[in-house]
């Protein structure tokens, strides 16, 4: 597999856009891990349909899109092209994609950016919602 920190590069930057779809004008978390994943590791994740911002409906549809395609994984055994899964308020509600390198990104508001994972897991903010890595099937 490619270097996926060398080719994430290319994609720091994008606007976050609430479900844009998969243009680099702008896109929403799962739209920017799913373009990605395709672009770059051949990974095709399900569509979902948008229907209104912080309806539990919609999460549920796409937790349940991306269980069909997706195992879970153990942190110590995540590897690049990985999936990881944030939580809000009890709610699956922001993905990433694993670049290796202790690197994840991510498009969240104002832009995508690449992360340091390990700096995620000190923040108290950010560490208690880490979910997961997931693999795709």
């Amino acid at each position: 597999m490619k270097d996926l920190l060398i080719a994430a590069q290319n994609y720091v930057g994008i606007p976050w856009k609430e479900s844009f779809g998969d243009t680099l004008e702008g896109m929403d978390c799962y739209s920017f891990a799913r373009y990605f994943l395709a672009q770059e590791c051949g990974i095709v994740l399900p569509r979902y349909r948008y229907v209104v911002k912080g309806c539990l409906s919609v999460h549920k549809e796409i937790m349940s899109k991306i269980a069909e395609v997706v195992s879970p994984v153990s942190i110590d055994l995540k590897r690049p092209s990985d999936i990881v899964l944030m939580r809000y308020e009890n709610l699956d509600c922001h993905i990433a994609v694993y670049l290796g390198h202790d690197k994840i990104i991510h498009c969240d508001e104002p832009e995508s950016a690449i992360l340091n994972f390990s700096d995620m897991l000190h923040l108290v903010k950010v560490a208690h919602r880490i979910q997961g890595f997931y693999r795709c099937k």
